[in-house]
């Protein structure tokens, strides 16, 4: 089959347009680039040792060919997609990436110590301890991760402006530093709510 697809026209398309052409586009590359990929594993066309045919080495190079073609395009029209409607990069400890209609998604490796780690009726329970995001975020941030060794993470945790707060738990005291992988997704505060929030303030 031909593995051909024509790159998308942006030009003249509002920005939601041009985010459902680069969508549509990519699906489309994950779509042929698996029949390629199929192809080739099918054992249809030769990829090692002596071709068959001639005509099969010249499908074994057009496959191949088109799969590179297919990453390429892929990774300019991601890079287009990032610059159009995202700004990504990583701070603070994290790799984030913030939608420019207002959400986020990051996550990072962090180690922390806390300071007290209480007995609750069957396990410790540390304070609250807060890890410094690149940006300012809203409150409705969903916090999922998991602790090393023995140790949890436990409910609850929030976002608190420049912070994400965890706890951690464990069936012994947490009195050493702990690694933790963090996941985070919500929407970051922009410049305007700022603004508003430092008028009202005043």
């Amino acid at each position: 089959m031909p593995y051909n697809i024509s790159l998308p026209q942006l030009n003249g398309l509002s920005e939601k347009e041009q985010l459902a052409q680069m969508r549509n586009y990519l699906y489309q590359q994950a779509e042929v680039l698996q029949f390629a990929l199929n192809d080739l594993e099918s054992g249809r066309i030769t990829t090692y040792g002596t071709p068959k045919s001639l005509q099969n080495k010249v499908d074994a190079l057009t496959t191949f060919g088109a799969i590179k073609g297919l990453i390429t395009n892929s990774d300019d029209i991601l890079e287009a997609y990032y610059k159009k409607f995202a700004e990504h990069g990583t701070a603070e400890g994290w790799t984030y990436i913030k939608w420019l209609g207002g959400t986020y998604e990051m996550y990072g490796v962090f180690e922390v110590t806390p300071e007290t780690s209480e007995k609750g009726a069957t396990l410790y329970l540390t304070n609250a301890i807060p890890i410094k995001t690149p940006f300012k975020v809203a409150e409705d941030a969903v916090v999922t991760g998991t602790g090393e060794g023995a140790y949890w993470l436990a409910g609850g945790a929030y976002a608190d402006e420049d912070n994400i707060s965890i706890k951690l738990i464990s069936d012994t005291a947490i009195t050493e530093a702990v690694k933790v992988r963090l996941h985070v997704v919500g929407t970051y505060v922009t410049n305007t709510e700022e603004e508003n929030g430092d008028s009202q303030s005043n």
